[in-house]
C-alpha cells in the first residue's frame, strides 16, 4: 500500500522572549572571557603598579638598596648597647657613633674570609671610651662580652682592650652592604669587631664576632658562678681546663645553664662525658669540621694537654650540677 500523504517540513517559530535570553548569555560570557584574559596579561610598562620582582632591590649590587640592611628586618636603624654586668647603661645609633668619633680606614688580612679586606670603623678603645667613659679600665672587671644578635657571645680578658688593634667595623669598603661570611653566607654588619695585630686571632682568644650588638663589662665569677669549678686548686687539670672553656667554649656553650646559647649545655641536663667516649670528644673539639657542617671552629693548636684539662674539667662539673 502506497503513502499518498505529502511531507512538508516542519516549521519553527522564533520565540522573541528566548532570542534576548541567549544574547544576553553569549555577551555575559564574553565580558568574561575577556576579563580573564587582561587580568592573566603582563602589565604594561606605563602601568602605575609595578610586579613584585621591580620592588625587591639587588642587596649586593643595586645602588637603591637600603642603608642599614642589616637591620630590614626590624626596620630600625643599627645601634649598640653598653651594659655592665648585663645592666643596661648606654645605647647610640651609628649615625650618632659617627658624630661622636673618628673614622679610621683599615686594611688587614680578615681570618673569617682568609683574604685581605678594607674597612673603615671606630677605634675599639674609643667605642668603651664614649660607651663606659673611665669605667672600662677599672680592674674590677674581669671580663668583657661582645653580644651578637643572634645569641652569640664573645668572652675575653679585660686586659686585651688595653691593647691596640681593635677596631669596630662599620663598612665594608670592598663590598657594598658587606660581604657574606661564614658558613651561612651573612651578612656581618650592622658592627663587626675586628684585630689589626698579626697575633691578634681567635687562637690566642681575640674575639671576632659580627653582628656585634652590645657590649657588657662583667666579672666573670659573679656572671657565670655556675661555671666555675669550685674548690678546684688553681694549677689543677680542672682549673686550666676551665680556663681555656671560659676563653673559647663559654662564647657558644653553657656549663650548668650559664653561657652560650648556640651550641648544647656540656653539663645539662647530662654531663658530655656521661654520653660521649673521651677520644671521641677530644677528637671533634680539635677538629669538628670532619665531622658535620657545623658552626663550631676548629682548634688544631689545642695539644694533647689542653685536651686532657678540657676532659679533666667535664668530668670536674659532672659531679657539680646547680
Amino acid at each position: 500500500m502506497v503513502d499518498t500523504q505529502k511531507k512538508h517540513p516542519r516549521k519553527f517559530t522564533k520565540n522573541p522572549k528566548s532570542v534576548s535570553a541567549a544574547l544576553l548569555i553569549l555577551i555575559g560570557l564574553i565580558m568574561g572571557l575577556f576579563l580573564i584574559i587582561n587580568i592573566m596579561s603582563p602589565k604594561s610598562p606605563e602601568s602605575s603598579e609595578k610586579p613584585v620582582s621591580e620592588e625587591i632591590t639587588d642587596i649586593g649590587e643595586s645602588s637603591e638598596a637600603p642603608e642599614y640592611l642589616s637591620s630590614f628586618e626590624t626596620g630600625t636603624k643599627p645601634s649598640l648597647k653598653f651594659e655592665i654586668s648585663g645592666g643596661f647603661i648606654k645605647e647610640y645609633s651609628l649615625d650618632e657613633l659617627r658624630d661622636e668619633l673618628n673614622p679610621h680606614r683599615i686594611e688587614l688580612v680578615d681570618p673569617n674570609y682568609g683574604k685581605k679586606k678594607r674597612y673603615e670603623a671606630f677605634s675599639l678603645q674609643d667605642v668603651l671610651q664614649l660607651g663606659f667613659g673611665n669605667r672600662w679600665e677599672s680592674p674590677e672587671y674581669t671580663d668583657v662580652a661582645f653580644g651578637a644578635t643572634d645569641g652569640y657571645t664573645a668572652i675575653a680578658k679585660t686586659s686585651k682592650l688595653y691593647e691596640s688593634g681593635g677596631y669596630i667595623v662599620y663598612e665594608d669598603l670592598d663590598f657594598k652592604n658587606w660581604e657574606p661570611v661564614g658558613i651561612g653566607q651573612v651578612s656581618p654588619g650592622p658592627f663587626y669587631l675586628v684585630w689589626s695585630g698579626k697575633d691578634q686571632t681567635t687562637q690566642n682568644e681575640y674575639p671576632w664576632p659580627w653582628q656585634l650588638a652590645s657590649i657588657d663589662l662583667i666579672k666573670f665569677q659573679s656572671q657565670y658562678p655556675n661555671v666555675v669549678p669550685k674548690g678546684a686548686d688553681p694549677d689543677s687539670p680542672a682549673y686550666l681546663g676551665f680556663q681555656i672553656f671560659e676563653a673559647r667554649c663559654i662564647r657558644c656553650h653553657a656549663m650548668n645553664r650559664q653561657g652560650g646559647t648556640v651550641g648544647p649545655d656540656l653539663n645539662a641536663p647530662q654531663s658530655i662525658v656521661w654520653y660521649r667516649p673521651e677520644t671521641m670528644i677530644k677528637e671533634f673539639i680539635r677538629k669538628p669540621s670532619k665531622y658535620r657542617y657545623t658552626h663550631m671552629p676548629d682548634h688544631p693548636d689545642l695539644t694533647d694537654q689542653d685536651l686532657n684539662n678540657l676532659i679533666a674539667y667535664f668530668n670536674y662539673m659532672n659531679e657539680i650540677r646547680n
